[in-house]
């Protein structure tokens, strides 16, 4: 019988006994979360979230409970490392957040609050690593103001294009993402000429957009789309022949090697040998095999 590691006895032995639990929770708990939880709704939930390189020296266990009304956690990690870890609290947001997506695939909409709780019996007494992750950065004032704030969202869906106009060389690539979706070929080209001529964009950057666009956009014609380019890019019409040339090679070779696969796979079903194959098809031997496997 093998024998268990002491932190795989505590958290399936005494942990997860309910009234443990219960107690614990009451226990620890502070008094202002602790009003808002549900204890007749507690109960262990069998999964584990600590890494494997720290399960000698740590163990979790995670109930759930109804918090404010609605299913939440508490988490709660053991820990008796040797070495102190100085990132602690981000270990634990670590989890924290597997926690979240644990949650998510059991078909929820919305994240769960995770109460974490970190018991500590090390060598050394008392514990000295910090509790607060900002702790953890470099310059914490600064972090405070900026980590975990309100998202800067950049909207271009509703900003005008004229004041895009004004932002330089993002310009370009925040007007073709504004109007990647636009149907009208002509109407597309019109809008990126004129904000390439307007900022005068580099031409490696402009062949970039222009790649994003003819591959991303499902326009109606992407000849009609090339040939209004033409027409309205002046200083930057060699890129648009050279971009829509080039893809159309690319294309052309993408559909010439699934013919030759195609004519590979026909080939092996009515029988013929490999070398056979391999001399009509010119496919290295290596990829006559996958086919023949997966035939």
């Amino acid at each position: 019988m093998a024998i268990k590691n002491p932190h795989d006895l505590i958290f399936q032995d005494y942990l997860s006994n309910m009234a443990v639990a219960r107690d614990m929770v009451d226990v620890h708990l502070p008094e202002h979360i602790k009003k808002k939880c549900d204890i007749n709704t507690l109960k262990v939930e069998p999964t584990s979230f600590v890494e494997k390189s720290l399960r000698k020296h740590q163990a979790d266990v995670l109930y759930s409970l109804k918090i404010d009304g609605e299913i939440g956690y508490v988490y709660l990690l053991i820990e008796q490392q040797m070495k102190k870890d100085a990132l602690m609290p981000f270990r634990i947001l670590r989890y924290q957040i597997s926690i979240m997506r644990h949650h998510l695939k059991q078909g929820h909409k919305k994240l769960p609050v995770v109460v974490p709780l970190l018991i500590y019996a090390g060598r050394k007494s008392p514990y000295s690593g910090t509790l607060e992750l900002m702790q953890c950065f470099e310059d914490p004032k600064l972090a405070t103001e900026i980590m975990f704030a309100k998202l800067k969202l950049i909207d271009l869906t509703v900003i005008p294009d004229e004041e895009l106009k004004t932002h330089k060389n993002m310009a370009m690539l925040e007007i073709a993402q504004k109007h990647i979706f636009e149907r009208d070929a002509k109407k597309l080209a019109g809008i990126l000429t004129a904000i390439a001529n307007y900022t005068n964009i580099d031409h490696d950057l402009f062949i970039d957009v222009l790649e994003y666009v003819l591959l991303a956009n499902d326009v109606r014609d992407s000849q009609e789309f090339v040939a209004a380019l033409t027409e309205t890019a002046t200083v930057y019409k060699d890129d648009v022949m050279t971009t829509a040339e080039y893809l159309k090679q690319q294309g052309m070779q993408e559909g010439m090697q699934q013919g030759i696969l195609q004519t590979a796979k026909n080939m092996l079903a009515k029988g013929f040998d490999m070398q056979t194959i391999k001399e009509i098809t010119g496919l290295p031997v290596k990829e006559l095999a996958k086919l023949n496997i997966n035939h």
